[in-house]
């Protein structure tokens, strides 16, 4: 058996997944090879990557897939804008000026790079690569419902399947523009921030709310039907500029200019805007359950997989455990387009009738732990490999912020220990000049703990049926009366903590930790992702010195090892 190989490209982010005879060996963004930020365009850097590192040719793939059916895409968006036009009339223009960098090219775009006859080409439906996206990564129960929310795919904006036996069969949609995830990109833009980037400050900044709105805007947004929307309050399908009408200023008041910064915490225009994402995130809550429910009360399963754009909502998922009867609630590490290309690689597994091979390490990315030249030329080794993870935890305990840097690249899109900068999480000064001045974060944002598996009960709380996505932050935990008077730096307004568990064959994280537990009696270290704020996230050694430099990080675990920056290169 050969390669299979699956990509995701020309929306969002990017990416390649790589597998050899069912198993996913391989996963890359295009963005960690590129540097620019979620990076669009096909992924011919991690392709190039793979055929050096795993010797790809033509003549060992069996398969490569792409996640969407880009003509079926193509059409079906035109076919709505069309129905507004000449309201529409910029939207189809910009649409038709995209052709050539998009997926209907895609075939052409790879065979720049390797040549691959077309009979070993495959177009996997948008929302069925989302759903193949959470194999690789837990056992596939039989009896499950998989749900996939999220902006546009191919057709689809909301989907069910009940999966038996690897086989999804289609129960419940919602055809675009009837989006959710679109409902609350367009809130992002309202508010602010970056559409396709900013989605997660919204849901940051919606703990700040006091629900006052959320009648108001469910009433004026919600459709007839679970997961409907009421278009005439939205133009995301007939617009690239503005995508709300003007009924919804008229009661929510003007959007947020894109040049000052964000109101200051407990004025009035923070207070608004608060609300105005607590409105968003009920709504989205709210549309979630009431699908969920329905689903449940139709076909009497309890157990769940969550995937596409709004699964990376850990809020919303977290607000799945109240739902009455609901089992069990799984999301992938990396949920959103990116991961679809696990999902697309997984279908073309299945086409060449290979087994997929479940429970693999969200760690999947390049490796480059024995390159040491450049640390060496930058850095000064502090100690050796046998001591290192404890003088890190000193430093870290005297209020140091230090950079880790290990082995493979993380899967998703959240720093889970492997491309980490981690600081004192009982430090309140330190914990906020990490977020605000070197990561440059909003003040509303808060940042993520990780834990030592086996102490996780004493600290936070947590339903067990979706206890299991905390090992790679997919939901959050409520913090005990203890860690908030102990760890308040990591525990938001509401209570609530983007919690990473961290087990023992994490085996570098793991002893940093417990390192610092025997220094503190404190089982958690801070942990967000090792990269300037706007930049992906660190792939290899040059992008870790250019970012400890301009960061002005003093320390760095490589590799279990430990080094200090020259102080001629601190700026």
């Amino acid at each position: 058996m050969g390669y299979v190989i699956g990509i995701s490209a020309y929306y969002h982010e990017s990416s390649l997944s790589l597998f050899k005879d069912g198993k996913l060996v391989f996963f890359s963004r295009e963005e960690y090879f590129s540097r620019i930020k979620a990076d669009i365009s096909f992924p011919r850097l991690c392709l190039q990557h793979c055929i050096k590192e795993f010797g790809i040719q033509y003549s060992n793939i069996d398969r490569v897939v792409f996640y969407e059916k880009p003509l079926r895409s193509f059409l079906f968006s035109s076919k709505i804008a069309l129905k507004y036009f000449p309201a529409s009339f910029w939207l189809l223009i910009n649409n038709l000026m995209k052709i050539r960098r998009s997926g209907l090219f895609f075939y052409s775009d790879l065979n720049k790079i390797i040549t691959i006859p077309s009979k070993k080409i495959s177009y996997c439906p948008h929302h069925l690569s989302h759903v193949y996206s959470t194999f690789p990564f837990v056992e596939t129960e039989n009896d499950y419902i998989s749900l996939v929310v999220d902006g546009f795919g191919d057709i689809f904006s909301t989907s069910a399947y009940i999966v038996k036996n690897k086989e999804p069969e289609l129960i419940f949609s919602q055809n675009y523009p009837n989006s959710i995830g679109l409902v609350y990109s367009a809130i992002t833009e309202y508010l602010g921030f970056r559409l396709n980037d900013g989605e997660f400050k919204v849901m940051a900044l919606a703990a700040f709310g006091d629900g006052s709105l959320d009648n108001d805007f469910l009433n004026l947004c919600k459709g007839k039907a679970p997961g409907s929307v009421n278009q005439k309050i939205f133009k995301f399908y007939k617009s690239i500029s503005n995508h709300l009408e003007k009924n919804f200023f008229d009661i929510f008041g003007p959007e947020k200019d894109k040049i000052s910064s964000f109101p200051k915490e407990g004025s009035l225009e923070f207070k608004r805007f608060a609300n105005i994402a607590h409105a968003v995130q009920s709504f989205a809550e709210t549309e979630v359950k009431l699908i969920i429910d329905k689903l449940i009360d139709q076909y009497k399963i309890k157990k769940f997989h969550l995937s596409g754009g709004v699964a990376l909502n850990s809020k919303l998922i977290s607000s799945l455990e109240k739902i009455k009867n609901i089992e069990q609630v799984f999301v992938p590490a990396n949920p959103g387009d990116s991961g679809a290309s696990i999902g697309a690689g997984v279908f073309g597994c299945l086409i060449e009738q290979q087994r997929i091979e479940a429970f693999v390490s969200p760690f999947l990315g390049p490796s480059y732990d024995k390159n040491l030249n450049l640390i060496k030329t930058f850095c000064t080794p502090l100690g050796n490999k046998a001591t290192a993870n404890k003088l890190a935890a000193e430093l870290i305990s005297n209020g140091n912020v230090i950079s880790v840097f290990n082995s493979k690249v993380e899967v998703g899109p959240r720093a889970l220990g492997n491309r980490s900068i981690v600081c004192d999480p009982r430090n309140s000064e330190i914990t906020k000049f990490l977020s605000t001045k070197m990561k440059r974060r909003e003040i509303f944002q808060p940042l993520a703990p990780a834990i030592l598996e086996e102490d996780f009960e004493k600290w936070f709380i947590v339903s067990s049926n979706i206890k299991r996505n905390l090992y790679w932050m997919g939901a959050l935990a409520q913090a005990r009366k203890k860690t908030k008077e102990i760890l308040q730096p990591v525990c938001h307004v509401d209570g609530t903590a983007r919690v990473q568990i961290v087990k023992k064959d994490q085996l570098e994280f793991y002893d940093l930790i417990s390192e610092f537990k025997k220094i503190s009696k404190v089982p958690v270290i801070v942990n967000t992702s090792l990269n300037c704020g706007g930049d992906p996230i660190v792939l290899d050694t040059h992008d870790l010195i250019s970012t400890i430099i301009r960061m002005g990080i003093k320390y760095t675990l490589f590799n279990g090892t430990l080094w200090r920056l020259n102080e001629e290169h601190l700026i």
